[in-house]
């Protein structure tokens, strides 16, 4: 068993590792939905693309208790137009960006874990 998990967590290091950087990024919040399109140019990460589409008033509600996409066909609808006016509407790997009120982190004292 003990050699199991370790073969696992090691296959799962190394799937985390070797994954390539992501190239869109992917921000969320109230009044808008945001895309950016990154490239590889000389070794180099630049901004190759761009945009930001407004979403209606309660689209989108950050929330710790309730769901934050309220509307998720308005939601669909400004992702799909900021991603192609950012040149990145063939998708990829993405980071997703969420505003501070939608995540909650706990810091714990390592007597305490």
């Amino acid at each position: 068993m003990k050699r199991a998990l370790t073969k696992a967590l090691g296959a799962l290091c190394r799937f985390w590792l070797d994954s390539p950087t992501p190239l869109l990024g992917v921000e969320i919040r109230a009044g808008f939905v945001g895309v950016v399109r990154g490239r590889r140019e000389k070794g180099r990460c630049v901004l190759a693309g761009a945009a930001s589409v407004e979403l209606p008033v309660g689209a989108v509600v950050p929330s710790l208790s309730e769901p934050n996409i309220v509307d998720s066909a308005a939601v669909g609808r400004a992702l799909r137009v900021a991603a192609e006016r950012a040149g990145a509407a063939d998708g990829g790997i993405a980071t997703l960006v969420l505003p501070d009120p939608a995540v909650r982190v706990a810091a714990f004292g390592a007597a305490d874990v």
